[in-house]
């Protein structure tokens, strides 16, 4: 027999009409039951708030504590290599974009944008400036002597900085580039001079060239040494700085920089670079400046991408040149022209714009702006010291004047006074001075000066014994006029000519020593009166 079970939908919808909410209502109480019998068998948590704070005080304090370390090989983990504060402090780091750079560019051109060489602008010297200077310089032909010299030296900004610009401006992105072209490279320079008539101080100067390397020449035969550099090497280039004579017993100044541009280093500079004194032209000894440079060996340079030149940029060079030939009494202006190599010397002509780049070894600038006029004094000076007055009009005034001559073959100024009257000649041959030794401080030697002057001394007023309010005696002070070679007039006063007057009385040895006469009182006046020789020094030195 089969029993066959029969689903009756409608019989089971009936059923749960009639008794569904007697079964929910028997569930959910079951469910009360069991979550209330959950609650009562759950443990009781006995802590306190005050027990969670205490332990979380001691944590911290086990943490911060320095002695309780953890031992984390023994504990079997594992420490990073590098640690990781090695490893933030090296993420902390700026990044190197350059490590990164690309060697590609990106969108790089569809053709070559290079061009070909082209002649660069020649930037002229700069700011010219001529100051004058002598004194004893070491002699290389005498090396226990010394010998004078005068000179202007002539100084000016090469603009290294702006003309290498230039040169970066047409050869970065030629098609042939060269390291050793794609650089200004000064090869020498040239010197004009012009005299300045005093007369015709505005007329056009009539310029004549120096022979700057036969000047050169004559130094670095003559001088035994070249005087230490005082400017920072970064503005020296041997072809167009000049090097400073020897000198004994003086300091060069900054005439021979070209300050605020090219200053002067400090003395804690010059102590900590210990310039040597080295034979002169000895930077440049591995080039002669006055031969073209077109006689070296030149090979011819080979295409590449060479990468243009990295050179350290300063703004200005020192272009500096000293002119030993100028004479006494005379004016000058002066103007320079730089010369530089060619930077496009021996490039194949492919590479040029125009095969006449390639022509001549040198390229010059346009002439600079002339310098200042300087001039150079007289071989000698005239200083007046006291004048006596005599009441007799018999009796010519009478002057003490001091004759300052510089004389070359010692290189040293020598000074002797004299005691004259009024309309003589200021010339004394065959004077016997002290002359001071050069480069030996206070010592002097005995020797024959001639004191020419070619002056006259014209006129003396002053010189009167006054007295003060007190009734103290002085001497007023005086004027002494003199004619000078020219023609011209100079006045020279007591108080004047006083600082220079007594600077140089310690060199002439004894007062009036020219001659035996000198000393003696003039004619018509008797010792002890008011106008005797002796109360004119009395009066003086009150």
């Amino acid at each position: 027999m089969k029993l066959k079970l029969k689903f009756d939908s409608t019989a089971i919808k009936a059923f749960f009409s009639r008794h569904g909410e007697k079964l929910a209502v028997g569930m959910t109480t079951i469910a009360l039951i069991y979550l209330c019998y959950s609650a009562i068998r759950t443990p009781r948590y006995d802590k306190k708030p005050e027990n969670l704070a205490s332990d979380a005080t001691n944590k911290l304090r086990a943490i911060t504590d320095e002695n309780n370390k953890l031992d984390a090989r023994a504990n079997g983990i594992i420490i990073p290599d590098p640690e990781y504060a090695v490893q933030v402090e090296g993420a902390m780091q700026a990044i190197d974009p350059t490590k990164f750079a690309m060697a590609i560019p990106w969108n790089a051109p569809l053709r070559d944008t290079r061009v070909r060489r082209d002649e660069p602008t020649y930037l002229p010297a700069e700011n010219l400036l001529a100051a004058y200077d002598k004194g004893a310089v070491s002699s290389k032909a005498h090396k226990e002597r010394y010998i004078g010299k005068q000179w202007i030296v002539v100084t000016a900004l090469v603009p290294y900085g702006a003309q290498l610009t230039e040169y970066r401006r047409l050869f970065d992105d030629a098609l042939f580039t060269d390291p050793t072209l794609d650089k200004p490279s000064y090869a020498m320079y040239a010197v004009e001079r012009a005299e300045i008539s005093s007369t015709k101080p505005d007329a056009p100067p009539e310029w004549k060239p120096l022979d700057a390397g036969a000047i050169f020449a004559a130094a670095e035969a003559q001088f035994a040494a070249e005087h230490p550099q005082l400017i920072n090497k970064k503005f020296i280039d041997p072809l167009v700085t000049d090097f400073c004579p020897p000198v004994i017993g003086k300091t060069l100044g900054p005439e021979v920089a070209h300050p605020p541009e090219i200053p002067l280093l400090s003395a804690a500079d010059i102590a900590a670079e210990k310039p040597t004194v080295s034979a002169p032209g000895a930077e440049r000894a591995a080039a002669d400046r006055w031969k073209r440079r077109g006689a070296e060996a030149n090979p011819q340079p080979q295409p590449g991408n060479a990468s243009p030149v990295q050179a350290e940029v300063v703004p200005y060079r020192l272009f500096r040149f000293f002119d030993y030939t100028v004479e006494y009494g005379k004016s000058y202006r002066y103007r320079v022209k730089l010369t530089l190599d060619n930077p496009n010397r021996g490039v194949f002509v492919r590479y040029l714009k125009s095969p006449k780049l390639a022509e001549g070894d040198t390229r010059e600038t346009r002439w600079s702006e002339p310098s200042p006029v300087v001039s150079v004094p007289l071989d000698f000076r005239v200083l007046a010291s006291d004048a006596k007055i005599s009441r007799s009009a018999s009796i010519e005034p009478q002057a003490r004047v001091m004759v300052v001559r510089w004389v070359p073959e010692e290189g040293v100024e020598v000074a002797h006074e004299y005691l004259r009257d009024r309309g003589s000649m200021l010339d004394f041959r065959g004077t016997s001075a002290a002359i001071p030794i050069a480069g030996k401080a206070d010592q002097t030697k005995t020797g024959s000066v001639d004191f020419v002057t070619n002056s006259l001394l014209v006129d003396v007023l002053g010189g009167d014994i006054v007295t003060d309010a007190k009734g103290r005696p002085y001497r007023a002070p005086s004027d002494t006029l003199v004619m000078n070679q020219d023609g011209s007039l100079s006045l020279h006063t007591s108080i004047g000519d006083g600082v220079q007057y007594d600077a140089n009385r310690h060199t002439t040895g004894k007062v009036g020593a020219a001659s035996a006469d000198e000393n003696a009182p003039p004619a018509g006046t008797t010792p002890g009166t008011p106008n005797s020789f002796e109360d004119f020094l009395r009066g003086a030195g009150s």
